[in-house]
């Protein structure tokens, strides 16, 4: 097994590693979602899934006055528009090569929002190549991607790891993902070893409700100090 790679330490936040979802409802009760903060019109950058969750954030966001630009993981990097790109995400050389293209272009991004994860197929599903696909694209490409930004400096947007059924939420029993742990894991590394890159993980179902994408997007928005949450519906 490869061994992951290491980040330079800095001041460790205040998530521990053996802490469950802090912002899921304590003991089953539920909270509101967050309330949408005033805030001028922003750039995301978006590392978009195949299921479409991606499109309809997108979508949602630029409802609103915002910039989005979309990679989608392929096998190799191309540039299709000004707003959507392709990137192999076991590649880093192609990785490397968009964030130079993205982040060399005009204006900074407000935030990235990687969605990679809700790739990951039904655990029936997974066999040992779908697995090392997905280890690629939802845990690979976040070191990547932190490394990179840790070299371009200048302000760090803040980062997004976005997992659907990754948690399970409250007393009912759920339908969960249990292949999209490795994500989970991997935010809680960057949460300890690089809070400057800001991150926050959010669970949304396996089936995200529009409901629920337009809960994110206020949590995008609302300037809340929680470090991972999870979304069912309108519930926190």
């Amino acid at each position: 097994v490869a061994r992951a790679p290491e980040f330079p330490l800095e001041e460790a936040s205040t998530v521990q590693p053996d802490e469950s979802p802090a912002d899921v409802a304590q003991e089953g009760e539920e909270q509101p979602a967050a309330e949408t903060a005033e805030s001028q019109p922003a750039r995301w950058l978006l590392f978009a899934d195949r299921q479409g969750l991606g499109e309809k954030l997108a979508a949602r966001l630029e409802a609103d006055g915002d910039r989005c630009v979309q990679i989608a993981a392929a096998g190799a990097f191309r540039k299709i528009d000004g707003a959507h790109y392709e990137v192999d995400p076991s590649d880093t050389a192609s990785l490397q090569r968009l964030y130079e293209s993205l982040f060399d272009g005009d204006g900074e991004f407000n935030g990235i929002v990687h969605l990679w994860s809700c790739n990951a197929p039904q655990v029936e599903e997974l066999d040992q190549n779908a697995f090392n696909a997905l280890l690629d694209s939802s845990c690979m490409s976040v070191v990547t991607l932190a490394q990179t930004l840790a070299e371009v400096g200048g302000s760090t947007p803040e980062f997004w790891l976005v997992t659907c059924g990754a948690e399970s939420v409250g007393s009912a029993v759920q339908k969960t993902s249990p292949a999209q742990a490795a994500a989970w894991g991997m935010g809680r590394v960057l949460m300890n070893e690089m809070p400057s890159l800001r991150a926050k993980s959010v669970d949304l179902s396996c089936t995200p409700s529009d409901v629920e994408i337009d809960a994110l997007c206020r949590e995008f928005r609302a300037g809340q100090a929680e470090d991972e949450i999870a979304l069912r519906d309108d519930a926190r």
